[in-house]
């Protein structure tokens, strides 16, 4: 089980016993974190680092 495999993140938040909307996930892939997290309801967070290039269609918001 791989992510995006919205089970991994259901796992995730059995083992910690947490519901999704308790829950924030912070990862650095669209495709591969955001589409779980959400798919098992749990909000989500992009990181980027200095060196890691946005993608075309997203908009720097510092926070």
């Amino acid at each position: 089980m791989l992510e995006p495999d919205r089970q991994i993140f259901e796992l995730m938040l059995k083992e910690l016993k947490v519901r999704p909307e308790e829950a924030l996930y912070i990862g650095d892939s669209l495709r591969d974190d955001y589409e779980g997290a959400r798919g098992a309801g749990i909000d989500f967070c992009l990181y980027r680092g200095r060196d890691q290039v946005l993608e075309a269609h997203q908009k720097r918001r510092i926070l």
